[in-house]
């Protein structure tokens, strides 16, 4: 999926990274994880948002930076 994405013409991960941190503080967490799915139609649990954030930080601290995302 990665791959696809970058292929595509208007993709830009750190535009991507961006929209999701809304609160701009330099990573993205369980809260803004929230309110993005939630703006894009996806009610998801807190069990769902933790399993997402745990599979792709790395460090162990609850939060991904765009290093991680990317």
């Amino acid at each position: 999926l990665k791959q696809s994405l970058h292929r595509c013409p208007g993709w830009d991960t750190k535009a991507a990274f961006t929209l999701i941190d809304s609160q701009k503080q330099g990573y993205m967490g369980h809260f803004n994880c929230y309110g993005f799915c939630n703006s894009m139609g996806y009610d998801a649990t807190d069990g769902e948002l933790v399993a997402l954030i745990r599979r792709i930080e790395g460090r162990g601290n609850g939060k991904v930076d765009f290093d991680e995302f990317a």
